[in-house]
């Protein structure tokens, strides 16, 4: 579980009781990592608190048939490392996450989808082997997240410990059994964000997060 310690100074420090596996959310099913990606990266879609669904990464949505859904995506969007957010980005971190040799733990949120199809940078199509209504709930999960494929490429099983997202904050330094540091991103597209730094601290135990 996640706890707030302090927020001063523009920075906010959270306790969590272990160390993230890893920081790449296509590839982890923790909670611990998910509680940290959260702020890095974006989903296509978020679930508001009263159920609802909402546009994150993606704008719109229809069904143009009982197995294909079109999403149309947020323009103007970059990645962390000035990269653009495209669809081409939403097809690699898709494929990515459903690939049988990622042997990802969480394929199966988005194992329904059999074929993907980039219409243009902004439009893209997922197909599923049948109709399947919670596709847009499952868009989602943490673990759908959208990652820069630039970065993924270049820095393969590494990626993990230098994540790269359109997020809110960006990955600054990961002290492993310590420690992990975001800062804000200026560019964030959904607006500035009031807090200029995050700390998650790895504390174990409950009394001394409390302390």
């Amino acid at each position: 579980a996640l706890s707030l310690a302090s927020a001063q100074s523009g920075t906010l420090t959270i306790a969590t009781s272990a160390d993230a596996p890893t920081l790449d959310p296509n590839l982890t099913f923790s909670g611990f990592a998910f509680g940290i990606t959260n702020h890095i990266y974006d989903s296509l879609l978020t679930r508001e608190a009263d159920g609802s669904i909402k546009p994150r990464l993606a704008t719109s949505w229809k069904r143009i048939s009982p197995t294909t859904w079109r999403f149309e995506l947020r323009r103007n969007v970059k990645f962390h490392d000035g990269t653009p957010f495209n669809a081409q980005a939403v097809k690699f971190s898709v494929e990515r996450l459903i690939d049988p040799d990622s042997k990802a733990a969480g394929a199966y949120v988005l194992s329904m989808i059999k074929s993907i199809k980039v219409i243009d940078n902004d439009t893209i199509e997922f197909t599923t082997a049948d109709p399947f209504a919670p596709l847009l709930a499952h868009l989602t999960h943490p673990v759908t997240a959208i990652v820069s494929p630039t970065a993924a490429k270049a820095r393969g099983k590494d990626f993990g410990r230098s994540p790269v997202g359109t997020g809110p904050f960006k990955f600054t330094r990961w002290n492993s059994g310590n420690q992990i540091e975001l800062e804000d991103n200026a560019s964030y597209w959904g607006g500035k964000v009031k807090i200029q730094k995050l700390v998650f601290r790895i504390i174990p135990d409950i009394s001394t997060q409390v302390v």
